[in-house]
């Protein structure tokens, strides 16, 4: 009798916290897409001013292009400011996860690194997809304006040049 009653006891404990869990989901939807700037881990990149962006082309690694050009600075705030994002488990977003390569270490990622005073923030692109990492959690990512990643990078290299670990 003792060992049922434990038995019903375990077993509605289990219950319980999976209806917590899945309220939990239902009320957070933590894994539905949200507005980059209106999320709380991104806000301060929308409040503190961008010290730099990296651009890093995947191709070369070793090259790299860098600017604080306030036009092109503004460019990457128009696009940022248009992101949706949603997290993902796995190591993957849901685009780049089946039928094809890893975008994180089959070599052909490319990255944009955005400073802040406080932070930093990393896109990284692959294969027509695009996900951000931030603090060891990556997020898929969707725009309706289009990804000034070649735009930037150009206009930067013939301002200021392309940047070598050599130099």
């Amino acid at each position: 009798m003792k060992k049922r009653i434990t038995a019903t006891v375990i077993i509605l404990l289990l219950a319980l916290a999976a209806a917590l869990f899945v309220a939990h989901l239902i009320i957070n939807k933590p894994y539905s897409w949200k507005p980059l700037k209106e999320t709380d881990r991104f806000r301060p990149l929308f409040e503190e001013e961008i010290k730099e962006i990296k651009l890093i082309d995947v191709i070369d690694m070793a090259v790299w292009a860098e600017f604080d050009d306030e036009d092109l600075v503004e460019k990457w705030k128009d696009y940022l400011g248009s992101l949706e994002i949603k997290e993902f488990f796995s190591l993957l977003p849901a685009s780049c996860s089946t039928g094809g390569s890893s975008p994180i270490n089959d070599g052909g990622t490319g990255n944009v690194i955005i400073k802040t005073e406080k932070a930093e923030y990393r896109l990284f692109f692959s294969h027509g997809a695009a996900f951000m990492s931030f603090n060891d959690k990556y997020y898929d990512i969707k725009s309706e304006t289009p990804f000034p990643y070649r735009e930037t990078y150009d206009e930067a290299a013939a301002r200021h040049g392309e940047k070598t670990p050599w130099e």
